[in-house]
């Protein structure tokens, strides 16, 4: 099984997606669930923007231990395999782990409902669960069980707000799916008006703000999603800086929110100065040598993107191949696999078809291209332009 060779526009909406959320749902206040579980998830959370995958992953694994009936801590351990994967950790293990914690987190969550049905958190788990299971089987093309997945989803998130009207988190997932399926075109666009729900993109946007403004537990889900989709999708940076200044305050540990800071002002035309420097004193204050290079190459592929955006091919091309000379795919897959990308989208911008081609290729081919493969897919069929916002990403 490998989701990397889908050319699908659906495959790189929904992997757009996966970039943009890339941590976890919680049931809104946890109502059904001892005060201990909420504190325990929301630490295990904050692990999770922190990219501190390992304790996250005991953390929830203790939840589970106290109560196996639950499905809060099967839906937070599927979701560290899904965190992983937004990382960049595209390994069969990942995969096939995500699979097997997504389908118990639904069965445990189902069996919950079967015996207490007016309970808005565990509908909200299971629409969680669900939506996630229908994103990654979109982006394998299976159609089908995608929209069987989305169809139930969000039944159960229009269940939990039926239960919980004044609900601002569930907003978080009708909201995702109301804004992504309105980008879709033809036959998905027409399944999902008539058959899930209607596609709606400023529904959507308003859902997601009201959730990252008032949402309990989605909103910094929310925030990082209306990020991405207004650096990337919407091409507004003004409308995304306020968001990634918050984000990259409040998750020191995460580079990626201080690269998408840097890239929502390189898309607006403003200075990156302060961003470089943040990097540079993250790399230096880190303290495991793993740590400081991928700090150190995140500046450097700021730098290079700040190049491409000044039309500087070949300074670009010479700090890409830096980072590419010394990254650990291992520890850091996502600098294995996009500074390919952005070398092959340098050759594109100077005309240099062919070249550009062998690298989007040798990235398609990649055993774990870190989610490369889906805009090496899309610059395959067409090339690069210098408007495009993912010469940002």
């Amino acid at each position: 099984m490998n989701p990397a060779r889908s050319t699908a526009p659906s495959a790189l909406l929904l992997r757009l997606l996966l970039w943009g959320a890339s941590c976890v749902l919680l049931a809104p206040e946890a109502r059904a669930e001892p005060e201990r579980f909420r504190k325990d998830a929301l630490l295990g959370t904050s692990y999770l923007y922190n990219r501190d995958f390992d304790r996250a992953e005991a953390l929830f694994l203790k939840i589970i231990a106290q109560d196996p009936d639950h499905p809060s801590g099967h839906f937070y351990l599927a979701m560290v395999s899904w965190s992983r994967l937004a990382a960049g950790f595209w390994t069969p293990e990942v995969l096939e782990r995500f699979e097997e914690r997504i389908d118990r987190a639904v069965d445990v969550a189902r069996r919950w409902t079967d015996r207490n049905g007016s309970d808005a958190g565990v509908y909200f788990y299971l629409g969680g669960a669900l939506g996630f299971k229908g994103r990654y089987l979109l982006m394998q093309q299976r159609y089908f069980g995608a929209f069987m997945a989305a169809l139930r989803a969000v039944e159960a998130l229009e269940s939990c707000l039926r239960l919980d009207p004044d609900n601002r988190d569930v907003l978080f997932g009708l909201g995702t799916f109301e804004y992504y399926t309105a980008k879709l075109s033809g036959i998905l666009r027409f399944l999902s008006w008539f058959l899930i729900h209607p596609p709606d993109r400023e529904e959507g946007l308003r859902k997601l703000h009201l959730a990252a403004e008032e949402g309990i537990a989605t909103r910094y889900e929310a925030r990082s999603l209306l990020l991405h989709i207004y650096v990337f999708m919407e091409d507004a940076p003004l409308l995304a800086l306020p968001i990634a200044e918050d984000l990259n305050r409040r998750f020191p540990g995460n580079p990626r929110f201080t690269y998408l800071l840097a890239a929502a002002r390189l898309r607006a035309g403003l200075d990156i100065e302060d961003e470089l420097g943040l990097l540079q004193e993250r790399r230096n204050t880190a303290a495991a040598p793993e740590s400081k290079l991928i700090w150190d190459n995140t500046r450097l592929y700021l730098l290079a993107t700040q190049a491409l955006h000044d039309g500087r091919m070949a300074d670009a091309r010479g700090l890409l191949r830096t980072v590419l000379a010394r990254v650990d795919p291992l520890r850091d897959p996502f600098m294995a696999a996009f500074p390919l990308v952005k070398v092959g989208m340098s050759h594109d911008l100077q005309g240099e078809r062919e070249s550009a081609l062998d690298l989007y290729d040798r990235v398609r081919s990649m055993e774990n291209g870190a989610g490369g493969q889906f805009l090496a897919e899309k610059y395959l069929e067409q090339p690069i332009r210098p408007e495009d916002p993912f010469l940002a990403y």
